[in-house]
């Protein structure tokens, strides 16, 4: 995390985050999503989605993919997302990760639309963080989905690639999303852009909130290489989540505005308090960082 330079006095703060340090995971931030959708998802994926499969170990989020039948399908994994808990418009979404090796397995990291306000997927968009398939052990990728880059029909979209020890190691992977670009980044190594242009909503219908999903599926019609069932069960392990977005106040609790904390301060907070419809307040006066 942290914030980027340049010459503004905007800076990334942490507006959200889940760090997976309790007991069980935190259902006030996540959804699970159960069974195999609709024609696996829209994939042919051949996994059954259950709660059970996800656990906290060690201050990180475990997703279990099995080789066992349950509900007509031979696999059983996980996927968990933040609808209506955790929705954003810009900011930088970041999760330290580490993926599973074995053939069939893909797990990714990615945003959908909150309200699909453009229609239904591809045309209300789609951003993928980080994805990896377990045929290409170590190639992980980026991709952005719109009405004009698709697998439907539309231009097909490109893909951003880096190669690392994905499946040895933990790595960020982090998507720095404004209302012009999406440039993503693994371990702070930029790999890529999706820039706006002029082709409206088509082509960038990233001006709506989106959430976050995490999740691992098993083969697909995308899948190069047969599932290695021998290697199951299969983990995806997750560090954190976290949410950055810009803000203009570098010094919570300066209500006044003037780069200091002092008296004056504490007498507009008092004001504030006392009077709280005449005054107009933004998130710096939030000095406990509650969004109120």
């Amino acid at each position: 995390g942290g914030g980027t330079g340049g010459g503004n006095s905007e800076e990334y703060v942490l507006v959200w985050s889940d760090e997976f340090d309790g007991i069980e995971i935190d259902e006030s931030k996540w959804n699970f999503e159960i069974g195999n959708g609709s024609w696996g998802w829209g994939n042919g994926e051949a996994q059954y989605y259950r709660e059970e499969n996800a656990s906290i170990e060690d201050g990180k989020l475990i997703i279990e993919a099995r080789n066992e039948s349950y509900g007509g399908f031979n696999y059983t994994s996980v996927r968990m997302q933040t609808r209506n808990k955790a929705d954003f418009l810009y900011g930088k979404i970041s999760a330290s990760i580490k993926v599973p090796e074995a053939g069939g397995t893909w797990p990714a990291f990615w945003l959908m639309p909150t309200n699909s306000v453009y229609g239904g997927w591809p045309h209300s968009g789609e951003i993928d963080i980080m994805e990896h398939y377990g045929c290409n052990p170590g190639d992980v990728s980026s991709t952005v989905h719109n009405n004009t880059y698709n697998w439907n029909g539309g231009i097909p979209p490109t893909s951003y690639h880096y190669q690392t020890t994905a499946t040895e190691e933990f790595h960020v992977y982090e998507v720095e999303w404004t209302e012009d670009e999406l440039k993503f980044y693994v371990d702070g190594n930029y790999i890529g852009t999706y820039f706006r242009t002029n082709g409206g909503w088509q082509q960038w219908p990233y001006d709506q909130e989106f959430y976050v999903i995490l999740n691992l599926a098993i083969g697909s019609h995308f899948m190069a290489c047969g599932t290695e069932n021998d290697l199951f069960p299969q983990r995806y392990e997750v560090d954190y989540v976290r949410v950055y977005q810009l803000s203009e106040c570098i010094l919570p609790g300066d209500v006044s505005g003037d780069g200091n904390l002092d008296v004056i301060d504490i007498v507009q907070l008092v004001d504030f308090i006392l009077n709280p419809d005449e005054i107009e307040v933004d998130n710096c006066s939030d000095i406990n960082n509650d969004g109120f």
